[in-house]
């Protein structure tokens, strides 16, 4: 039986969404879905402050915490916390994208990375330290046995790049993750990593810190267009990666083949769904949108001239090679452009 549909296809929309809408059909996707890999999208997403997306969090934490399997969320409420610590009050604070508290008193810090960026991995670790360690109000301290009332803490990072294919990127420290990727790679089919404090002796964990990564890039069984097979976590993967692809007509004729959504992903996909968006929600895509192109195109031309400088170890790069990766990634910026973005 088809799922109830949630918006209505013919929502009126102001000229910035349906300019918006237009362009993005005629670079050939569906027009109607954000793309929750941006900053604007994800937390549209996610965002345990909004009411209706609390059911979307717990299929999300549920499907990718391994720990959930067998006992599931229950509920989960918005906690922020000023990464780094403020050292006064008022003064303009920085989240993480998002840090939820389930029933059970578990902390979960959850965070899209679109991009790689040096030490990475070891800014999320101080993210998750930091939830955990200021888990606790200033009261509960002055009970001797403090530690006690501790609740793990989870962080959960959603990545836009594959760690195996990582090349080094130029700074005055060390890409530390190079050596990491190098020695210990993902095994092939395999696009999640779940990071637990272990003794390498005994092999006794320590689990009330732990990070979970998901590796987007890797996820690479066939999710587009969707199957009648799908699990959970194929859909959850079909929308991170190809929701931009999906337009109301397609789930429509989907349906008529027997492929129905469950129905926490048609919520989540109905909070992609940009007529619903006010105009502020929209001009902030737009603008997500354009930084993510720039970031492709400077990626292109690092990732040619760091293969150009393998030549040493047998990787060569030819410089029509390099051209054509650059000027790939140039296309993708100008589609972003002519979207409208303006950078004000």
């Amino acid at each position: 039986m088809a799922n109830k549909k949630l918006y209505n296809i013919n929502t009126p929309v102001n000229d910035e969404t349906k300019e918006l809408i237009d362009s993005l059909k005629s670079f050939g996707q569906g027009g109607e879905y954000a793309d929750p890999t941006t900053d604007t999208a994800f937390k549209h997403l996610l965002s345990p402050a909004i009411e209706e997306n609390k059911e979307i969090i717990k299929s999300f934490l549920n499907t990718f915490v391994p720990a959930f399997a067998h006992d599931a969320v229950k509920d989960v409420r918005e906690a922020s916390i000023a990464v780094p610590p403020l050292p006064k009050p008022q003064l303009k604070q920085t989240f993480m994208d998002m840090h939820v508290i389930s029933q059970s008193g578990c902390h979960y810090v959850i965070e899209m990375q679109a991009h790689r960026h040096i030490n990475f991995d070891e800014r999320a670790l101080y993210y998750a330290a930091a939830a955990y360690s200021q888990q606790l109000p200033e009261k509960e301290f002055q009970d001797p046995m403090w530690y006690r009332n501790l609740n793990p803490t989870i962080a959960i990072q959603v990545l836009g790049y594959d760690t195996n294919r990582a090349l080094g990127i130029k700074d005055k420290i060390s890409d530390n993750l190079i050596e990491r990727a190098k020695n210990n790679p993902l095994p092939d089919n395999h696009f999640m990593k779940h990071y637990v404090m272990t003794d390498k002796n005994s092999g006794q964990e320590i689990k009330h810190l732990q990070m979970i990564q998901i590796e987007l890039p890797r996820a690479r069984k066939n999710i587009f267009p969707p199957q009648k097979d799908f699990s959970l976590t194929d859909w959850w993967l079909s929308i991170f990666k190809f929701a931009p692809q999906y337009t109301q007509e397609a789930i429509s004729n989907l349906e008529k083949q027997g492929i129905v959504m469950p129905a926490v992903i048609s919520q989540a996909l109905e909070r992609l769904y940009f007529p619903k968006w006010n105009p502020t929600e929209i001009h902030e895509y737009k603008t997500d949108t354009i930084e993510k192109e720039k970031y492709a195109v400077e990626f292109a031309s690092e990732r040619a001239e760091g293969k150009a400088e393998g030549k040493q170890e047998g990787i060569e790069i030819g410089r029509k090679e390099k051209e054509a990766a650059v000027k790939k990634a140039k296309k993708e910026a100008q589609r972003a452009e002519k979207i409208g973005i303006a950078k004000n």
